[in-house]
């Protein structure tokens, strides 16, 4: 999370805030895999509502899921900053101090399944939340809600379980835009 980036989810990450509990939590259900999900991808960070109060930040990321296990390797400055194993059910995790205590692993891992997990293993976890969902895009809306929370738009080939193209993820209830380029690894 370019180390001196990662300081940018502070505040908004933390398990006690009555705003991040709003949003279920939604893990990838790697059982549901019917093939690999290799990538490695170029993600942009923007946390902030405005041009004058929005910080950013650019770091690399390796996603690797089958059936059995999924894992997630952040690096900044060609350093491996953040490791986190999924099995399932356990999530594992191994960070270097410049990754504050604040960036929880639960969070990161459910921006990856909203973006790229099959609807149908999604919408079992959302709690009665909407998901609605076109080639291009995906929309979630809180219960009773009009208004998007959260919406994933696909670009250049991007679309659910697909390791490449561009997705841009908005998290309106939590401030924060990731523009993710993703590529295949083989």
């Amino acid at each position: 999370l370019g180390l001196s980036g990662c300081s940018l989810w502070q505040g908004f990450m933390s398990e006690e805030s009555p705003v991040t509990a709003a949003i279920p939590t939604v893990v990838p259900t790697i059982s549901a895999l019917n093939q690999p999900f290799n990538a490695f991808q170029h993600i942009h960070a923007e946390i902030g509502n405005d041009a004058v109060n929005t910080k950013s930040a650019d770091f690399e990321a390796m996603v690797s899921a089958d059936k059995r296990s999924m894992k997630v390797a952040l690096v900044a400055l060609g350093t491996t900053v953040w490791q986190i194993d999924y099995d399932g059910m356990v999530i594992t995790e191994e960070r270097s101090d410049h990754v504050p205590d604040e960036m929880q692993a639960q969070y990161l891992l459910r921006d990856l399944a909203m973006v790229y997990w099959p609807k149908e293993t999604i919408t079992r976890q959302l709690k009665g939340w909407t998901l609605t969902e076109t080639e291009q895009s995906r929309v979630f809306f809180m219960p009773g809600e009009t208004k998007p929370v959260i919406e994933v738009t696909y670009r250049n080939g991007a679309a659910p379980m697909s390791a490449t193209g561009t997705v841009v993820f908005n998290n309106h209830l939590h401030r924060y835009r990731l523009i993710i380029e993703s590529s295949p690894v083989k």
